[in-house]
Formats: structure tokens, C-alpha cells, sequence
């Protein structure tokens, strides 16, 4: 994590004792010497660079609120409600670039960046209860009358459906309409986003001498987006009959049942069904909510390179690579919600499409020569991707008809913005 910063310290030292000269000597440098330091009269020959990267990315993908109310949780914050949001911070990568030069004109450049240490998160307790139905006013739900809550307009809507379905298929035997269903206060909630992108170029440019300050070049670009989020809310789950009686009798059927689960589009995948409060020997209730997306980018791009300033044995150059880039996408939505008598309920969503996405790299470069064939060198970058698929977002592709069916489309109009510091060495031979 700190050999970026080491190799930018001593590149910026060995910048001013080499660029600059000495006080003691009187005589002008020999510009045809350091010409001929800096651009070495080679016809042909090989180059090796690799590089330490220090980056970190935003964190655009939104997702709306994983459950509403006082204490709301979304993926990316917010602070004022006392989460702490899971932004990335700055993490390490590397790049190992290699190139030939043809002629004395031309140049092949290849490069491979991976940046897979990308991850972040936030995990507390909630305060409030966690309604499921129109309980949220309930003093019998939270004795603050302000619960948190879970509808139409955040994740995990299949229990909203199930708790709020009176079962008229059924004749109104499981009518979950004549009890309140909760999480009691004091749930534990995790969230959590993981991203890893790889990058491989391959270019040919013209190659940039003492009397060529800029170089052109087209080249081959293919980069690797992956991306994962979790959402887990954990506590006890409990259900409280409100059909008028509730003072004498708790008489609801004290559950969410399998029936008005299944209708859903939940599936049973393990257990005997439905979710029971304390009373019935339940209580301990999981949901989980997991989005991933993958972005396959191929494409062309151009590439320009211009040196900005020269001095004795130190460079700095400008960087800049343009592209357009076909976008193979796929995401994946699955919900999961389990209860402490081994009851398990799932649905899984995925979809896949094809976007043209714009990317775009722009930079500084500082190199120092040290010998005839090894150069210090660092810099700073930043890149952009359009178009992308994150993890996040995908909450946002499911789609519920009139009857309450779910559909889901891989959502993929995010922007990836990334920056940071990266430090190495040169060879060449």
C-alpha cells in the first residue's frame, strides 16, 4: 500500500537533484549530450515497465433505500442518518506494461492493469423496529410510533406483498391483514460492495524523439468490470393480531404463512414452510439481498502522448487515451430469507445486455533517467467508463406488473470514475 508514495517521494527527490544544476559549476550543459541521454539512437530494441498503483473509484450505482423510515439504509449513506456510507477508499494495484520499437518510427505497447482489491462496507444495529405492512405508526410495533419500514419502494418487497396479502385465493384463511408483521427493535444489518476490474492494451504509436515532442497511436482495448453487493438484515421476527380483540387474545395466526409467501414468486427451497413468531417457537429471521454484475468491454481506441517539459535527466509527458468500446453486460438480483426453524425462501433474477460504452484515460507521467537503459518513473491518472453495470443498481431493474409479478433488466447507465497515484521502473534493452 505505500510503495506508490515511497516511489513518488523518490522520484520527486531525484528530480531536484538531477534536473536542476549544480551551483558549484559555471560551464552550460551540453544539450547534445543530454539529448542523446534522453533518447538513446537506437533503431530498434525492448522495453519492460511495472508499475505500483495506488487508486480509488466513486461510487456512483444507486439503489434507493434498502429499508425506509427514520433510519434508513441505502448503499453509498447517507451521513445524516448516522450511517456511515460504504465509499471506497484508496487501494493498491499494479500494471506491467512491455513494448518493442520496430523501426525509429514506430512502436507495439502492451499493458495489463488490475486494480482487484476494491471493497467496502458498513455493519450496525438498528433501533427501531421494522414494519412489513402498515404498522409503522403502531405503538405495538415501536414504542416510538415511528418504525422503520419495508413497501412497494425498497428492497425486499416480497414480504411487504406477503404481509399485506389477505388471501383471498385461499378463502381468507391465512388473511395476513389482521396482524401486524415485524422485526423487532434491534436487528443487525450488513452492508458490504466488492469491485475488480482488469485492463488489457495492446497499440501501436509513433515513436516520440528528441525532435517528435508528440506521439499518435490506435490500439486494441478489452477491460473486465466485475462487481458485487450484499444487503443482510438480521433480528427477531414477531407478529401481533390487530382484528380488534388483541387485548384479551393475541389470536392472529402469528406467522407469515407459506401461502401468501409462495404467491410472491417466492420458492421454498428448504423447510416446512412459513415464518413463525416467538410464540410459536420461531423468532430469528434473515433477509438477504444480493446483486451482481459483470461488464465485458472490447473495443478501439486512439492514444496521443506529448512531452510537457524536459529538463537535464527528468521528463514530464501528458497522457491521454480515447475509446468506444462494446459492452457485453450481465446482472444477477437474488433474495434470500430464512427463519431459526430452518425455513428457507429464494428468488433469483438475471439478465443480459449489450451497451456502447465511451472510456477515456488521462494523466502525468514523470520519468527520471537513472542509466543509459533504467528510468524512474511516476504519475497520476484518472479513467472513465460509461455505460457500466454496478452492483447496487441492479436492485433498480426489477420491474412489478399490476397482478405483483416481478421482472428484472440488467440496469447499466452508471459512469465509473477512477483516480490515483502510480510509481515504477523502466528497462530497457
Amino acid at each position: 500500500m505505500k510503495s506508490p508514495l515511497i516511489w513518488t517521494l523518490v522520484a520527486l527527490c531525484l528530480s531536484c537533484s538531477w534536473a536542476c544544476p549544480a551551483h558549484a559549476q559555471s560551464d552550460e550543459p551540453d544539450e547534445e549530450a543530454i539529448g542523446a541521454f534522453l533518447w538513446p539512437d537506437r533503431e530498434t530494441g525492448f522495453w519492460l515497465t511495472t508499475e505500483a498503483l495506488l487508486w480509488r473509484r466513486n461510487n456512483s450505482g444507486g439503489s434507493g433505500p434498502v429499508i425506509g423510515g427514520p433510519e434508513s439504509l441505502r448503499f453509498g449513506g447517507p451521513e445524516s442518518l448516522r450511517f456511515g456510507g460504504t465509499d471506497y477508499h484508496y487501494e493498491g494495484g499494479y500494471r506491467v506494461g512491455v513494448g518493442w520499437l520496430i523501426d525509429p518510427n514506430y512502436e507495439l505497447e502492451g499493458v495489463w492493469t488490475s486494480l482487484s482489491g476494491w471493497s467496502t462496507g458498513q455493519t450496525g444495529v438498528l433501533t427501531r423496529a421494522i414494519s412489513f405492512d402498515d404498522g409503522q405508526a403502531s405503538l405495538w410495533v415501536d414504542p416510538t410510533g415511528d418504525a422503520n419500514f419495508i413497501n412497494q419502494t425498497t428492497f425486499f418487497r416480497p414480504l411487504y406483498d406477503a404481509a399485506t396479502n389477505p388471501d383471498i385465493a385461499g378463502g381468507g384463511v391465512n388473511d395476513e391483514t389482521d396482524e401486524f408483521e415485524f422485526i423487532q427493535p434491534g436487528s443487525a444489518y450488513s452492508l458490504k460492495q466488492s469491485s475488480n476490474l482488469y485492463d488489457i492494451q495492446l497499440n501501436v504509436k509513433t515513436r516520440r524523439t528528441e525532435g517528435q515532442r508528440y506521439g499518435f497511436g490506435l490500439g486494441f482495448r478489452h477491460v473486465t468490470l466485475s462487481e458485487a453487493a450484499l444487503a443482510q438484515v438480521s433480528g427477531t421476527f414477531d407478529a401481533f393480531d390487530i382484528d380488534g380483540d388483541e387485548v384479551v387474545v393475541d389470536d392472529g395466526n402469528d406467522q407469515l404463512s407459506d401461502a401468501v409467501l409462495l404467491a410472491t414468486g417466492l420458492q421454498l427451497i428448504n423447510g416446512s414452510g412459513g415464518f413463525y413468531d416467538p410464540s410459536l417457537g420461531g423468532g430469528v429471521f434473515t433477509m438477504l439481498w444480493n446483486g451482481t454484475a459483470s461488464n465485458q468491454l472490447n473495443g478501439l481506441q486512439g492514444t496521443f502522448d506529448a512531452a510537457i517539459l524536459e529538463r537535464g535527466r527528468y521528463s514530464l509527458d501528458g497522457n491521454l487515451r480515447l475509446g468506444l468500446f462494446h459492452n457485453r453486460i450481465r446482472g444477477t438480483v437474488t433474495e434470500t430469507y430464512a427463519d431459526s426453524l430452518d425455513s428457507v425462501y429464494r428468488r433469483s433474477f438475471e439478465d443480459e445486455s449489450d451497451k456502447l460504452s465511451f472510456g477515456a484515460n488521462l494523466g502525468l507521467s514523470s520519468s527520471i533517467r537513472i542509466s543509459e537503459r533504467i528510468k524512474l518513473r511516476s504519475g497520476y491518472e484518472a479513467m472513465f467508463l460509461t455505460n457500466t453495470a454496478l452492483g447496487p443498481s441492479q436492485q433498480q431493474g426489477l420491474v412489478y406488473d399490476g397482478l405483483g409479478n416481478a421482472t428484472y433488466s440488467v440496469q447499466a447507465a452508471d459512469t465509473l470514475i477512477m483516480q490515483g497515484l502510480r510509481a515504477g521502473i523502466e528497462m530497457e534493452w
